[in-house]
């Protein structure tokens, strides 16, 4: 909303203001996190993954003997 014409009284506002955070505390308490698997065996890993680390582990090892050419 916007009272660019300062016809809405701030009070207006306000009450809207703690309407939509009094849902917003409703929800997030509602929430729960998730475990975090603590066995790395637990986890998942996709053929996808690999290539991706692979790719930048490359990168890295380019950057780094391109930096050594410089210096």
């Amino acid at each position: 909303m916007v009272n660019s014409a300062r016809k809405i009284p701030v009070e207006v506002y306000l009450n809207i203001q703690n309407l939509v955070a009094s849902q917003d505390i409703a929800i997030v308490n509602s929430q729960q996190p998730r475990r975090l698997p603590l066995n790395l065996q637990a986890e998942v890993h996709l053929p996808s993954d690999r290539k991706k680390s692979e790719v930048k582990y490359y990168f890295i090892l380019k950057t780094l003997r391109h930096l050594k050419k410089r210096y």
